[in-house]
C-alpha cells in the first residue's frame, strides 16, 4: 500500500519489474489486483516449501544446513542428504572425547581444537573456510544432531545421518555443560511435572 501510493504520487518514477514497468497514470485496480496475486503467490510459495522440508524431516534428512562435522549432499533435484565430512568429522569428535574426559573445559577445547587440529567451518554454500568461534564450540556439545536426532519446527526426529556420539554420551555433556547444557526433548507429557507439595501440611518436597 505504502508502495502504490508513493507512485500515485509521482514519489517513484516508475515500478520496473520482470514482467511490465509501473507508471504513476496506470489504472490503480490493476495494480492492486496484480501485486495481490503476486503476494498470494508468494505465500503459496511459502507453504509449499515449508511442506515439502516437513515431508524431508519425515524421511529422516534434516532439511536445512548441518552442523560442523557433516555436510550437505544433494542427490536428485528435491533430495538432501547428509554426510561425513572427511576433512572435519574426527576433529569434532575428539572434542566431543575430550569433553567426555571432564578434563578440560569448553574454553580449553576450544582452543586446541583451533590452534593444534586446526578445526574451521564452511561458510554460505560451502565454499569458504572460517574460524570457529567458542560459542560454536557450545553449540556443537548441545545440539542432538550429534547423537542421531535433529530438532525440527519445534520437534525431535529420528535422523539417518551417521551419529558422532551415543544418546548416553549426549545425555553425559549435558550434565558436564550444566546451565549451558541443551537436554534432549522427549515426545511424552508428563501429568504432574512441576513442584509437589505434601497433601497434609502443603510443604513443599
Amino acid at each position: 500500500g505504502a508502495i502504490q501510493w508513493l507512485l500515485q504520487e509521482g514519489i517513484l518514477k516508475r515500478i520496473v519489474t520482470s514482467e511490465r514497468t509501473y507508471e504513476p497514470s496506470d489504472n490503480v485496480l490493476t495494480m492492486m489486483v496484480e501485486m495481490g496475486m503476486a503476494i498470494q503467490f508468494s505465500r503459496d510459495l511459502g507453504k509449499d516449501a515449508k511442506r515439502g522440508m516437513t515431508e524431508k524431516a519425515k524421511l529422516g534428512w534434516f532439511p536445512g544446513s548441518v552442523p560442523v562435522g557433516y555436510l550437505n549432499s544433494y542427490g536428485v533435484k528435491g533430495e538432501k542428504y547428509v554426510l561425513k565430512d572427511p576433512e572435519r568429522f574426527d576433529i569434532v569428535r575428539r572434542c566431543w572425547d575430550l569433553l567426555l574426559t571432564e578434563t578440560k573445559t569448553v574454553k580449553q577445547i576450544h582452543n586446541i581444537a583451533i590452534n593444534e587440529w586446526g578445526l574451521t567451518k564452511l561458510g554460505a554454500r560451502g565454499k569458504t573456510k572460517r574460524s570457529v568461534a567458542r560459542s560454536t564450540m557450545y553449540t556443537i556439545f548441545s545440539n542432538v544432531f550429534y547423537c542421531g536426532k535433529f530438532q525440527w519446527d519445534s520437534e525431535i526426529w529420528p535422523g539417518k545421518h551417521p551419529p558422532m556420539v551415543s544418546l548416553e554420551e549426549y545425555d553425559k555433556a549435558q550434565d558436564i555443560l550444566g546451565p549451558r547444557g541443551k537436554p534432549r526433548l522427549h515426545k511424552y507429557r508428563n501429568t504432574y511435572a512441576g513442584l509437589i507439595r505434601c497433601g497434609s501440611c502443603g510443604a513443599a518436597v
